[in-house]
């Protein structure tokens, strides 16, 4: 049985807005990208690279998906964008994962607090660290042969990393 993967990503770090209205077309901020570049590399060095990407149609979120998609050269039929996911819920992430094909090994999805967190709590069935604008969080779903029994043996899905960039790491 091969293992499958699970990688959640917050969106990287946002320019600032005026009002809650203009929140969904928040763009990336230096810093962002910056993260969102050295959480590529820190992908490289442990030899993950995504088959899939799911992301939350919100601006900063799908340039996300896009910069790591580009790096990693992924096919954008194995992108897909899913409204649910912003302002969503610990059950859109888990909806939108049901929906993955089986070959699928390795799932990467980009999406907000607190609902990626959260998904990402339920998983591992402890509390975890809150990701930070371009944090990661890795999960092996132990036992799962299909993306639809996601919530099968929770008991035997473990926890990889948690990994937050700070701000010294993209201004070295």
């Amino acid at each position: 049985m091969n293992d499958k993967f699970i990688f959640l990503v917050r969106h990287g770090e946002a320019k600032e807005f005026l009002n809650k209205a203009d929140d969904f077309y928040r763009k990336l901020n230096f810093v962002g990208k910056k993260r969102i570049c050295v959480l590529y590399e820190h992908l490289l060095h442990l030899n993950i690279i995504p088959e899939q990407i799911f992301s939350s149609c919100a601006t900063r979120a799908v340039e996300t998906m896009e910069l790591l998609a580009g790096n990693f050269t992924i096919d954008s039929s194995q992108l897909k964008y899913i409204e649910d996911l912003y302002q969503g819920h610990l059950e859109n992430y888990s909806n939108a994962v049901k929906t993955t094909n089986c070959s699928i090994q390795k799932l990467m999805i980009v999406g907000h607090n607190p609902a990626i967190s959260d998904f990402a709590t339920y998983l591992v069935g402890k509390s975890i660290e809150w990701l930070h604008p371009g944090g990661i969080i890795g999960i092996k779903l132990g036992g799962l042969t299909s993306w639809k029994s996601l919530y099968g043996i929770r008991s035997l899905n473990e926890l990889l990393f948690v990994k937050n960039f700070l701000y010294d790491k993209v201004n070295e």
